[in-house]
């Protein structure tokens, strides 16, 4: 039995990368985000990989035994935020709860912001309107108490499109065209878990 006095164990060496998004959205041939980790589960052909616990080590700090014990782990499964036409401001921070929720109560998990804009404008205004749509939902993270620490942005400008461009441009209107790209407008959300540690009991 392990004594009570808390300690704080690092977790046996991890590296855990999961995104808020869905491999069920994307087509063969559609893009996908940019991720380098094989644990991302944007890659496409890459289904999500379902992480019930994280395997920590518990010492006792009395005996020293060592023991090997699962810490559950809820990953928040966040859709795309999505941003207006030529907007970057996003206003309502509920739809950050569950983001909110588990950063404040993993202190040592973290989370990139990956910004994305549709395909009006110049490559180099779409990387800049990425990166302040990732730069909103970053300060609406801070005002909710989570630790800067926590957060990395990135503005990807028009890359990696949820839905392809338009072939038959002239056959829809200007507001039409817009709604249709709306699901390119957006944030998504990709957790990093790779420094978390545990306390132990």
């Amino acid at each position: 039995m392990f004594c009570c006095t808390q300690k704080i164990i690092p977790i046996i060496p991890l590296s855990i990368l999961l995104s808020a998004c869905s491999v069920s959205d994307f087509e063969p041939g559609n893009l996908s985000l940019d991720c380098s980790s094989e644990y991302t589960r944007c890659s496409p052909g890459l289904g999500p990989r379902k992480v019930d616990g994280l395997v920590v080590q518990l010492v006792d700090s009395q005996s020293g035994v060592t023991a090997i014990d699962e810490i559950p782990v809820v990953i928040p499964d966040i859709e795309p935020l999505l941003f207006g036409f030529d907007q970057w401001q996003l206003l309502r921070q509920e739809d950050l709860s569950k983001a909110i929720d588990f950063l404040l109560l993993n202190r040592h998990s973290g989370v990139t912001l990956h910004g994305y804009a549709d395909q009006f404008g110049s490559q180099d205004y779409n990387r800049k309107l990425s990166k302040l749509r990732s730069q909103s939902v970053e300060s609406l993270l801070l005002e909710a108490g989570v630790l800067r620490n926590q957060i990395h942005i990135v503005g990807h400008g028009e890359t990696s499109p949820k839905v392809p461009e338009i072939s038959a441009m002239g056959e829809l209107t200007k507001t039409e065209i817009i709604a249709y790209y709306a699901p390119n407008r957006r944030v998504e959300l990709e957790f990093d878990l790779s420094s978390f540690i545990v306390q132990s009991n």
